[in-house]
């Protein structure tokens, strides 16, 4: 029987036409392409979940430590594990109190940030007696500034 490709014989090098396959590194080209197409892979993924689940997996990949090839760490535990989904499914089950302190803490985050962005956020300024001459000034010119604003 003849040589075709895929045959089985086992050498992967042949195909078929007596040349050999060189395997090289990646041109500048094919990493970009790669790269934007994980960069759309994970956009997605982020945009399929919600804002909890988000925060989990950024969680797990946080706490989780490649070592070397074939070995990955729980840095809550520092346990050893063959493969980063072993450690995600670890940190899932031996430490979901660590997953809902740091979900807690993130939404707390969240709340400020969105505090802080808001721009018609409640002050200490905002509770202040409008009798106090600053204030009283800064009312008078508001009141000004709406009139002009009407006209």
């Amino acid at each position: 029987a003849a040589d075709t490709p895929g045959d089985g014989d086992g050498d992967g090098g042949d195909d078929g036409s007596g040349a050999r396959i060189v395997k090289k590194d990646k041109t500048s080209w094919e990493k970009e392409l790669d790269q934007r197409i994980s960069d759309l892979l994970n956009y997605v993924i982020e945009h399929k979940w919600g804002w909890m689940e988000r925060k989990q997996i950024k969680m797990l990949e946080k706490n989780t430590k490649k070592v070397s090839e074939g070995k990955f760490r729980c840095t809550v535990c520092s346990k050893l594990f063959k493969a980063d989904v072993f450690v995600f499914k670890h940190i899932k089950n031996k430490h979901s109190d660590e997953i809902a302190k740091y979900i807690a803490d993130q939404r707390l985050r969240t709340m400020f940030e969105n505090y802080r962005r808001d721009r018609d956020r409640l002050t200490m300024r905002s509770f202040e007696d409008n009798d106090s001459g600053n204030n009283h000034m800064h009312s008078h010119n508001n009141a000004r500034h709406l009139q002009h604003m009407s006209h």
